[in-house]
């Protein structure tokens, strides 16, 4: 009897510890929108997911520990939540793995997100120089940082080398392409043609 006791109570104990396993509250981001906000911050950032409520705060990556509480706060037709922040500001253009935001709700916390921090680049001009099998493109501008990549209309992405916050440098290989592509690591481009622009002569008699 007493050995079948011991069995009851430790069966009752597992099933306790079974129903609180999964009572505990799962949270979950579906998408962030949008994912990049200006160095200064300021924007206001839409989070939708599940398993928070009007109590939901968020975590940001440029401020870890620190949590911001919701703006606004909708449950959706789907049964999905959306809430809204305001992105803190970052002094510097993160790296992939330093640039995400996450939530959290009543102590339960969801996977972290990619979000970046970042300008706009511009380029203002480019000097292409031939370099054995590729060519090279000295490109001159401003918001430049480590991470941007290079690209073409022929060309999949590679690593630009940043020399400063005004000089990057791309090789690409093969002659001098139409236009030259920088990526930001938001996924945000900006284009630069190298197609001089057509000129037209007019002969008058």
């Amino acid at each position: 009897v007493s050995t079948q006791s011991t069995g009851m109570r430790l069966l009752l104990f597992f099933l306790f510890l079974l129903s609180e396993a999964t009572a505990k509250q799962v949270v979950s981001i579906r998408q962030v929108h949008p994912n990049v906000s200006p160095l200064n911050g300021g924007i206001q950032v839409y989070i939708t997911g599940t398993g928070f409520s009007d109590t939901v705060q968020a975590e940001f990556s440029t401020q870890p520990n620190k949590l911001f509480f919701s703006v606004t706060f909708v449950v959706n037709t789907d049964q999905t939540m959306t809430a809204s922040f305001l992105a803190p500001s970052s002094n510097q253009t993160l790296s992939n793995f330093g640039s995400w935001v996450r939530i959290v709700d009543t102590g339960a916390y969801s996977g972290a997100v990619a979000f970046y921090w970042e300008d706009p680049i511009v380029i203002s001009s480019v000097v292409a120089t031939a370099s054995g099998s590729r060519t090279q493109y000295a490109v001159k501008g401003t918001g430049f940082y480590d991470g941007i990549l290079c690209a073409s209309p022929v060309h999949t992405p590679v690593a630009a080398t940043v020399k400063s916050a005004t000089e990057l440098t791309c090789y690409l290989s093969g002659g001098t392409v139409s236009e030259l592509i920088l990526i930001q690591k938001s996924g945000a481009s900006v284009s630069f043609s190298l197609v001089p622009p057509t000129t037209t002569t007019t002969t008058t008699t």
